[in-house]
């Protein structure tokens, strides 16, 4: 491999690439850095990137899945934004080094949370039952590591730096030298690993960073960033706190910005009519939603799909409702039929056993292409819609617990397993759910009093049955969470980060 400093000498020295010149170009370039679906919907299917080309700026996409970018604005008439294909071959052969993974578990394990905690302790666990001995090592020195890095603030700094001169790569050259932007934005603060790499490269470059936190568990789960951000986006003032001391952020590189994809839910709702004639649900039902886990890790959707679906049938109190079941999008990763039976799951067969008058199956659209997760705009709308016109929501510890909470919807939490399904092999203990129910970020939503937790059918059945009895009981306590979890500024978030990169970009 070619020495990254060596390759970038020229730059670094050219006048033309300096932050100053840059600014004062005529093309203002700003690159957006998008790594899968869910980066697509934060900047492409909000008003951020129309509001970046209104203002003067020209965005030029960095993607892994440039033809389904591509294809995607060409369909909204965006043909004048450029997209970049992101090269991450020569980031793909350092993370299979001894040294990188070091640096890595460093990172994802010091973090002061009870999450970061555990999860040490179970990867420290299968370490020690595997044979294989360099793993022993590997996982004695990491926990030794963590424990210095978790002693002072200043060795976690030259930890971090360290990692950062040594995994300092030019993979992305082309993008740097073509369009010079006057910044890039990424959505995480170097917790993902390939925005780990873009954001030294970025550096190399002398070029401003701007990263926006991808979800509202990456600053309690994910480990710490690389240090490399000069501005921050946070949903909420919690995640603004927990950069501050947890990841010891200055907090004047940190802005307050909400969560764009959720300014929809008081923009582009469907109506009940629209909402009900697309899945075939008669208009004098009610709803009860339910939105599964990964497959990967939760082994009990269908049987709880299953049992609520029982109790509509015989419950004289759930007669009058329908079960709404949305699959994980996971399930079309690699298979994107609508059987699930690649996790020995036959959705379709539940779906043929009963009417929409019982159970109908929500399939998250999902666009065919070389950009995982990237779903249909109809898809946030969608879901809004299910939320709003639910009675309840029923879940394993996702942000359904804040969205349903917006439109004021009680919520519980599913913290059980199937009992007659045991996973086997490596990592276990990590596919507890109970490992969940203790993370930091769900503690803090069991904590605010704003859902119910239950460890069985019998209080699954009971705690439906008390939601749907009294809707409002934990209205006050879902309201604070929205507030402390996403901040007030639903329905102009979208705005408010735009203006925060323009203002950033002018600064």
């Amino acid at each position: 491999m070619k020495n990254p400093i060596e390759l970038s000498s020229n730059i670094l020295t050219d006048p033309h690439h300096t932050i100053l010149q840059t600014l004062n170009s005529k093309c203002k370039s700003i690159g957006i850095v998008i790594e899968q679906g869910f980066g697509a919907r934060i900047f492409l299917q909000t008003r951020i990137l129309e509001s970046l080309t209104k203002s003067g700026l020209n965005p030029v996409i960095l993607t892994t899945g440039p033809q389904s970018i591509r294809k995607y604005l060409d369909n909204k008439g965006m043909q004048n934004i450029q997209v970049h294909e992101f090269k991450t071959e020569e980031y793909k052969e350092l993370r299979n080094s001894f040294f990188y993974n070091l640096f890595k578990y460093i990172r994802l394990f010091a973090l002061k949370t009870r999450t970061s905690r555990d999860f040490l302790k179970i990867e420290r666990k299968d370490a020690f039952a595997n044979n294989n001995i360099n793993r022993k090592i590997f996982f004695i020195l990491i926990s030794g590591m963590v424990q210095l890095a978790k002693l002072h603030p200043v060795f976690m700094y030259w930890i971090i730096k360290l990692e950062n001169t040594i995994f300092r790569t030019n993979s992305n050259y082309d993008f740097f030298k073509s369009h010079n932007p006057i910044a890039l934005v990424t959505s995480s603060i170097g917790t993902f690993d390939h925005d780990a790499f873009i954001l030294r490269e970025a550096k190399l470059h002398n070029i401003p960073t701007i990263s926006y936190v991808l979800s509202w568990d990456n600053t309690s789960v994910r480990g710490y960033g690389v240090n490399l951000s000069d501005k921050i986006l946070s949903w909420s003032k919690v995640m603004q706190d927990e950069l501050i001391n947890l990841h010891n952020i200055d907090k004047s590189i940190i802005t307050t910005v909400g969560v764009p994809h959720y300014d929809a839910y008081q923009d582009t709702l469907w109506s009940k009519e629209e909402l009900y004639s697309s899945m075939d649900i008669p208009l004098d039902k009610k709803l009860i939603f339910f939105g599964t886990k990964s497959p990967n890790t939760f082994k009990a959707n269908m049987d709880i799909a299953s049992t609520i679906t029982k109790w509509i049938t015989t419950d004289p109190n759930l007669r009058d409702y329908v079960l709404v079941c949305r699959l994980h999008p996971i399930y079309f990763v690699n298979n994107r039929d609508k059987t699930g039976l690649h996790f020995d799951e036959d959705w379709e067969s539940l779906q043929q056993q009963l009417t929409s008058n019982i159970l109908t199956i929500d399939y998250p659209e999902i666009i065919d292409g070389d950009l995982n997760y990237f779903m249909t705009d109809t898809e946030i709308p969608k879901l809004g819609s299910i939320l709003k016109y639910s009675d309840i929501t029923i879940n394993m510890f996702s942000t359904l617990n804040l969205e349903a909470s917006i439109f004021d919807k009680p919520t519980i939490n599913i913290a059980f397993d199937n009992t007659k399904t045991e996973i086997k092999g490596y990592k276990q203990n990590r596919f507890n759910i109970k490992v969940d129910e203790m993370q930091t970020h769900n503690q803090r939503v069991i904590n605010s009093g704003a859902t119910q937790v239950v460890h069985s059918y019998a209080e699954l059945h009971s705690s439906i049955l008390s939601a749907l009895k009294n809707p409002s009981c934990k209205s006050e306590a879902r309201k604070n969470l929205v507030e402390n979890e996403c901040s007030t500024h639903i329905g102009k978030s979208s705005d408010i980060i735009a203006t925060t990169i323009i203002n950033f970009c002018e600064s």
